[in-house]
């Protein structure tokens, strides 16, 4: 499974690349990630993520250990998952790319990849559904961190 999403947000391209690297702030967006824990590791900044999916009345959850490989300031953030449990497993990555399109506003480009052979028609339904609510949630923490900077 490849795909391909962007989304516009209001602020600029310092601020987007800065919340994006983190991916504990993923989880205050996605609801599909139903916990995001960083772990101590020598190298490359590396996280524990929960993903679960609600399939009717069935629930999917699927737990990655996820790498931050690539970090182009400005231009471009890569996750990978690095499993160290020596099992081959399938594999994800996520490519963060940015564009500025004026001062205050960035497109954001998703590239998510998946390997694996469970994807299926009902996963990639739910998928869509989250992917649509993603956009503006992403939109709208934008505008809440921007109102937050306001304040101060």
């Amino acid at each position: 499974m490849e795909r391909t999403e962007s989304v516009i947000v209001n602020a600029g391209i310092e601020r987007s690349f800065l919340v994006l690297s983190e991916m504990t702030n993923y989880a205050l967006w996605l609801d599909f990630i139903d916990s995001v824990e960083p772990i101590d590791s020598e190298g490359d900044p590396v996280w524990t993520l929960v993903l679960k999916a609600q399939l009717g009345p069935f629930s999917r959850m699927k737990k990655l250990r996820m790498a931050k490989v690539l970090s182009d300031h400005h231009r471009l953030i890569r996750f990978r998952r690095e499993e160290v449990s020596g099992k081959d497993v399938s594999e994800w990555s996520i490519d963060v790319i940015f564009e500025q399109l004026d001062l205050n506003d960035t497109q954001i480009t998703f590239k998510v990849s998946y390997s694996g052979k469970l994807w299926s028609r009902a996963l990639e339904t739910a998928f869509n559904s989250y992917v649509e609510k993603a956009r503006i949630d992403l939109q709208s923490y934008f505008v809440s961190l921007r109102a937050e900077s306001e304040d101060e």
